[in-house]
């Protein structure tokens, strides 16, 4: 293998590296506030609409009656919104499985292709350590 072949798979190897250490960091809950308040503000806009469509179409409703509306429908529009945004987790936690195995599968062959070859290659991270010995039989890491 020549200089250049190793000193870029050193470079793929420190990119690799930067990639796992910023989804490290980007592991921590990080709640979006704008989209937060705008969903405050479009529950308080829908419940005033609903309020005075309410009170247009149904004038003559007891009290009773108009809080079990009122309790029927938030219950309702609270069980689609849980439900729609249970479908949304549930496809980005699908994408995440998927792009784990991707990665998995571009692992084992990244260790099948430095297992194979005649040429030593070792890995070094940042800090100098050892991280890819091909003698090891654990993989990269």
């Amino acid at each position: 293998m020549s200089t250049s072949s190793k000193s870029t798979g050193l470079t793929e190897a420190r990119r690799s590296e930067s990639l796992t250490r910023r989804a490290e960091d980007s592991s921590a809950v990080r709640i979006p506030w704008a989209a937060f308040w705008q969903t405050v503000l479009w529950a308080a806009a829908g419940m005033i609409a609903y309020e005075l469509l309410k009170q247009i179409l149904f004038g003559r409703l007891t009290l009773w009656e108009s809080h079990a509306m009122t309790i029927v429908t938030g219950t309702t529009a609270a069980g689609l919104c849980t439900y729609f945004v249970m479908r949304k987790y549930a496809r980005q936690l699908a994408h995440h499985a998927d792009t784990e195995a991707k990665l998995a599968l571009e692992r084992n062959l990244l260790r099948t292709v430095t297992d194979n070859i005649p040429d030593s290659i070792f890995v070094k991270d940042r800090d100098g350590r050892c991280a890819m010995d091909p003698d090891d039989e654990g993989g990269p890491g």
